[in-house]
């Protein structure tokens, strides 16, 4: 394992170029104080980063967002990555070195790893190198810069399959480690289901290695071994991690994707027929999006790795593939990668192929949105198939050379006929290819003719926005200009979006009074420190939903508003009503009003009735204006003696005394047995105390919290600490125990006398 860590003094440089050469995307807009910036990272990544920055410079660990969806777990979202360590440490920086330090870390080590996997399998420097660069420097990783979390997967793709690989062929205390490592920090990443997909492509190369290894035990006892051995230390991995997977488990279970979703929502963002094209050449319009994306790719914008990786993959089938009806060790790789790459490409294909569909039904893929992030796998796999065929081209030179001019011409007759530019670029980096070939086979030039050509084809091709700005003066996010009418029930773009931040952030009215806001979007309303009713969080609770449906019905829906305590809405359309008044006087959409007789965030109730579905009884008027609140029938038999009693008024006051995200106080005081509504999300985990005494904390009027409080002044303490966690925690420390004593085992059959033949540490 050594020789693959890059001891070499020659080999450190090579990686040091590789390394500088795939942070450039990343470190040439943070040195100018931008961002690369384009669709979900303005509205949804880049608020919870903010967001997170801000909690860790205080001190606190982030648990719970006060301001998006009235309430939602924060940490629990694997989103946000807040036990991510590379997230942990760039966050508190200044907002453009926090984004491009964070990015440049994830490409450099996508390509490292990639270099140092397929140097596991003696492919040569330069085929190494044209792996790293095909991979790291390549469309589906370049295109995922706007998702913080599929960045991170694709980092640590090539460093699990090396770390497999290693654990399989020479079992000892490192290599396990190393490889629960990297599972821990795909685990952690907030992708779930590609990260699932990249462990068990993992899993795949590591059990191949196994019966590929002259060292390791062969036959089906060998393969079943390590097989085993990989999978424990996978499942052990995902105990150390326990104290993340934990709260976002609890999540799901309250979220609205406990249901799953209809298999048009699932399939949205599928790789169409057209995407591969996108193999060919980039395309050149990728992020103007005013027109639609030309050849369909949605999601991941681009999907082109080079002319030369691809040629080079397809050169690695080239050739004897078995020798003796054996196939060699070399060839064992070059099949796996070709299976990863049809499964993950079936998969990405969504609903316009049949397999999808198939797991869909069987509910496997019930949760899953936007298939074509399957992709990625895929895309490791064809850069490792590279660097297998970067010596058979070579050494074929002249046949590889015309296959290049073929490939030119087959790409320049596509650029003519369609029109589009981006073929021009494919067509010239192959002719490119085709030169160095042609005069002599320097595999190393061919590296740096394939790091020249995607550099310019996706890594300088993001849109950059001022990061000093960004938050000031929301305006510059108009630059892009990304429509999400496909996931929204009518128009509304960035531009709209940024409006709506600007009508926040502007004028003491505005900044003074943190207002509660129904139609932001995204995650914006954590970053402007503002309340919103909605916003994007990936996983929405069910009680948040059924709160959205009451409220999204233009002013039909104000008294559900009004209940909720929203205090403002924003509308694309101009609304006549009496419950409403117009609180700005521009002319831009969106239009911004103040709601009459909205509820105070806090308030004391002494009347109260069981209900049956208190949700569908939130916009009753009585219930909407306070006079009344409703339980269901098991939460209000927690309150024994205390029948529905007739309104008092005054019922109470509410001083709030502290109040931070996960922690506040209250004093209150009551007319008498009465209860404190706090107009926020009811989520297991929040705890209360009256007068230093536990007291319950229920759920009124479908998904607001309740304390009990009797007569008089009382001192209510609510405090977020949810249990997943302390269990997450347990397990953790009961994992890391199991993981020493493992890796202990281990090194002591290492420096047993009958180990020596299994462990090349």
């Amino acid at each position: 394992w050594r020789a693959n860590l890059l001891v070499a003094p020659g080999r450190r440089a090579v990686v040091a170029l590789l390394a500088a050469a795939a942070a450039i995307p990343a470190l040439i807009p943070a040195l100018i104080g931008a961002i690369p910036a384009q669709r979900d990272l303005l509205v949804f990544w880049l608020p919870l980063k903010i967001y997170l920055g801000r909690r860790l410079a205080t001190g606190d660990l982030p648990l719970w967002d006060p301001f998006t969806e009235n309430g939602t777990p924060f940490m629990a979202n694997l989103q946000s990555q807040v036990f991510y360590l590379p997230n942990l440490l760039t966050s508190p920086l200044p907002l453009a070195w926090a984004y491009g330090l964070f990015w440049a870390f994830h490409l450099a080590a996508a390509a490292i790893g990639m270099f140092v996997w397929a140097r596991a399998y003696r492919i040569d420097r330069p085929g190494a190198a044209v792996a790293a660069l095909a991979y790291s420097l390549g469309g589906p990783v370049i295109s995922t810069l706007e998702f913080s979390s599929i960045i991170t997967v694709a980092a640590w793709i090539p460093w699990s399959c090396w770390a497999a690989l290693q654990l399989s062929r020479r079992p000892g205390p490192r290599t396990l480690l190393i490889y629960m490592a990297t599972i821990g920090a795909l685990g952690l990443s907030g992708a779930p289901h590609i990260a699932l997909v990249a462990v068990a492509v993992a899993l795949a190369f590591g059990v191949a290695a196994s019966g590929s290894s002259p060292r390791a035990a062969a036959g089906p006892a060998g393969l079943r071994a390590s097989g085993l051995r990989l999978a424990g230390a996978g499942l052990l991995a995902g105990g150390l991690i326990a104290f993340q997977l934990l709260p976002f488990a609890e999540l799901v279970a309250h979220s609205d994707r406990r249901a799953g979703f209809t298999l048009e929502l699932s399939a949205m963002h599928s790789v169409q027929a057209g995407d591969l094209l996108g193999l060919l050449s980039p395309e050149a319009d990728a992020y103007d999006t005013t027109g639609g994306s030309p050849r369909g790719q949605g999601f991941l914008r681009l999907q082109y790795q080079g002319a030369l990786a691809l040629l080079a993959a397809a050169a690695a089938f080239t050739g004897r593939l078995a020798r003796r009806r054996r196939l060699s060790p070399e060839t064992v790789p070059i099949l796996v990668a070709a299976g990863v790459t049809v499964l993950c490409w079936l998969l990405a294909a969504g609903d316009t192929l049949p397999f999808f569909p198939f797991l869909h039904r069987s509910g496997l893929l019930a949760g899953l949105r936007y298939p074509a992030k399957f992709i990625l796998p895929a895309s490791a796999a064809i850069a490792l198939l590279a660097g297998f065929g970067l010596e058979r081209l070579a050494r074929n030179a002249r046949t590889a050379a015309a296959g290049f001019v073929a490939l030119t011409i087959a790409i320049a007759a596509l650029g003519v006929a369609t029109g589009d530019t981006g073929y021009l670029h494919g067509a010239a980096a192959s002719l490119a290819a085709a030169s160095v070939l042609a005069l002599r086979p320097y595999r190393a030039l061919l590296a740096t003719v394939l790091g020249v050509d995607l550099l310019l084809a996706h890594a300088l091709v993001h849109p950059i926005l001022p990061a000093d700005q960004l938050l000031a003066d929301f305006a510059a996010a108009r630059t892009v200009r990304a429509s999400s009418s496909r996931v929204y029930s009518r128009p509304y773009t960035q531009a709209d979006m940024a409006r709506e931040a600007r009508l926040l952030s502007q004028g003491d009215l505005f900044s003074a009074s943190r207002l509660r806001v129904l139609r932001l979007m995204g995650n914006l309303p954590m970053a402007l420190g503002v309340r919103s009713a909605r916003g994007g969080p990936a996983l929405r609770l069910r009680s948040q939903a059924e709160y959205l449906q009451a409220t999204d019905r233009g002013p039909a829906g104000l008294p559900a508003l009004r209940g909720g305590a929203a205090e403002y809405f924003l509308s694309l359309d101009a609304l006549q009503s009496t419950d409403l008044t117009a609180a700005s006087s521009t002319d831009e959409l969106p239009f911004l009003y103040r709601i009459q007789g909205a509820l105070p965030r806090h308030y004391v109730s002494c009347s109260w009735r069981p209900s049956a579905d208190p949700a569908a009884e939130r916009s009753l008027p009585e219930v909407a204006s306070g006079e009344i609140v409703v339980l269901e029938s098991a939460a209000a038999a927690l309150l024994p003696g205390r029948a529905a009693v007739a309104a008092v008024a005054p019922a109470g006051q509410v001083r709030v005394l502290h109040e931070e995200p996960d922690r506040r106080q209250f004093e209150v005081r009551a007319a008498g047995e009465c209860l404190l509504v706090v107009v926020e999300t009811a989520y297991p985990g929040w705890s209360a105390s009256v007068d230093g005494k536990s007291a319950r904390v229920l759920t009124v009027n479908g998904g607001w919290m309740a304390i009990p409080v009797s007569a008089g002044t009382s001192i209510v303490s609510l405090e977020f600490r949810p249990q997943s966690l302390m269990w997450g925690i347990l397990i953790s420390v009961l994992a890391l125990g199991v993981t020493g004593a493992w890796a202990w085992r281990l090194r002591r059959l290492r420096n047993g006398p009958a180990d020596n033949a299994h462990d090349g540490e």
